[in-house]
């Protein structure tokens, strides 16, 4: 019987693997196999009713918080881009690495086969990571998102699977992987927008949410208060003011979709506003934000007969090309304007945004008018920028078949 220790630690990925199905479909597809997942949620109801499966055994991991000394390697390990110094720095870490609370026992009892981080991003699941290593352990990461790998990995399983020919290289030139520790499986969180039937008519969907199908319907998304300064409700009146003052879009609807991390009570008042719609996924104890399948499906509806999508750089910007939705990503702030410029410049432009702005593959605005007309000109010519779009997706997406939770099943089944 092969062991695989799978470690959840975050709505988005319970979502991902457990909700749209790829634990169930390893487990179904290879009788060989036994899941052991790791979770702070090991005793919410719904998460034991989700995965309550006879080679399916849940147990507790109270999430990695702090690395002690290790922390500071780990902050020079993810600063710096010299091969050898990179080795050195993973060594180092892999001595210092001691065991989780009741993983020596478990370990005992089900010897590993595999364990596999689901966000190696953050700190998390590093201690489970790296006492595996140090104990010759196989391990591997599963990238949560498209702009994980450039903002560093603080785990270092041994193999890993992205999402997209981009990720592939960055994998390779910036962390140092060798392409045979590499895997593209494409992102099961988009399996649902290639899956057919999902799709539902454009005017009993939008109808259901109260909105008039006949007049425009932009979908803007939040990116999410990364700190506590960090406004967005601000672009909800941006949209507004354009409505009363621009007379083409005088009879434009907004959904505002609300980013995982976003507030809430922040954007209530703006549900009072005629024509506007706030939209968000569900709540899991413990893991937090958690769309269910049927939300999933609900995204995909949105973001397909959306008349425009407004992202503020968030992964929306490569979620709405899939249905060549006219997109248009904003980089400007009205309460905030050169600490915005300055952290979009770092933290996007600099970064996984690069190639999207260097292509020009959708319209990146910074002024309120800019904005004004890139959504006047998606709404009359919606074939525009189309191009960049079918680019986006095949350098970002990469898989279209809605078969990603196969692809990452059978890899993590093939290095155990």
């Amino acid at each position: 019987m092969k062991n695989i220790y799978i470690v959840i630690s975050q709505g988005n990925v319970y979502r991902d693997l457990v909700r749209l199905g790829m634990i169930r479909h390893l487990l179904d597809l290879r009788s060989d196999v036994r899941i052991i997942l790791l979770t702070q949620a090991n005793d919410v109801p719904d998460v034991i009713r989700e995965t309550l499966h006879p080679r399916l055994l849940l147990r507790r991991h109270e999430i990695c918080e702090t690395a002690g000394t290790a922390g500071r390697l780990i902050n020079r390990r993810i600063r710096t881009n010299r091969k050898w110094f990179t080795r050195a720095l993973y060594a180092a870490e892999k001595c210092l690495a001691v065991a989780p609370d009741h993983l020596e026992p478990l370990f005992s009892t089900y010897p590993p086969s595999l364990v596999v981080s689901t966000h190696p991003r953050i700190i998390w699941e590093y201690d489970v990571i790296t006492y595996a290593r140090k104990n010759g352990i196989r391990t591997a990461g599963n990238v949560k998102s498209w702009d994980n790998v450039l903002r560093g990995l603080v785990a270092n399983p041994e193999f890993l699977s992205v999402w997209n020919k981009r990720n592939f290289e960055e994998a390779r030139d910036n962390l140092h992987y060798p392409d045979s520790r590499l895997r593209m499986v494409g992102s099961c969180a988009f399996d649902r927008y290639f899956t057919p039937g999902v799709i539902r008519d454009r005017e009993v969907f939008w109808r259901s949410k109260g909105l008039d199908p006949g007049k425009p319907i932009v979908l803007f998304g939040t990116a999410g208060s990364f700190a506590a300064d960090w406004d967005e409700t601000f672009m909800m009146d941006v949209l507004l003011n354009l409505r009363r003052v621009q007379h083409e879009l005088r009879n434009m609807q907004i959904v505002c979709r609300l980013h995982p991390i976003s507030h809430l009570e922040y954007f209530l008042p703006y549900a009072e506003a005629p024509g506007v719609i706030l939209s968000h996924g569900s709540y899991v104890p413990t893991l937090g934000w958690c769309m269910t399948r049927d939300e999933v499906d609900d995204m995909a509806n949105m973001l397909h007969h959306a008349d425009a999508v407004i992202t503020p750089a968030s992964t929306l910007s490569i979620e709405a090309p899939i249905f060549d939705t006219p997109t248009i990503v904003t980089l400007f702030s009205t309460v905030r304007r050169e600490r915005h410029a300055r952290d979009m410049k770092r933290w996007w432009l600099n970064r996984h945004f690069r190639i999207i702005d260097d292509r020009k593959w959708l319209p990146l605005v910074r002024t309120e008018d800019e904005l004004a007309e890139a959504i006047v000109t998606a709404l009359k010519n919606p074939g525009d920028y189309s191009e960049g779009r079918r680019a986006l997706v095949d350098e970002y997406i990469t898989f279209t078949d809605g078969k990603s939770y196969q692809r990452l099943a059978d890899y993590l089944y093939e290095i155990a």
